[in-house]
């Protein structure tokens, strides 16, 4: 979180990582994981992560529909 804060996206994302090995069921880390990418401009991989938190919480319904929201976007060939 706090290479987050600093700006520091390269080094939160292998830090995270990290985390994954250890915790690789976790959704919260999964959905970081999706944001870090996608600030870091890989929206298909950021969207891949946030799939993945879903399918390990699927009562994530603001994560589910801003992935729906997402999935709409990149199909029209939009970044964000």
């Amino acid at each position: 979180k706090q290479l987050y804060q600093k700006k520091r996206l390269e080094a939160a994302l292998m830090e995270l990582d990290q985390m994954l090995l250890n915790y690789p069921t976790d959704p919260k880390l999964h959905e970081m994981r999706g944001t870090l990418l996608d600030q870091l401009g890989y929206g298909e991989l950021a969207l891949k992560a946030w799939k993945q938190s879903v399918s390990f919480n699927p009562k994530n319904e603001p994560l589910k529909n801003f992935v729906s929201k997402k999935e709409k976007r990149l199909s029209l060939g939009e970044k964000k």
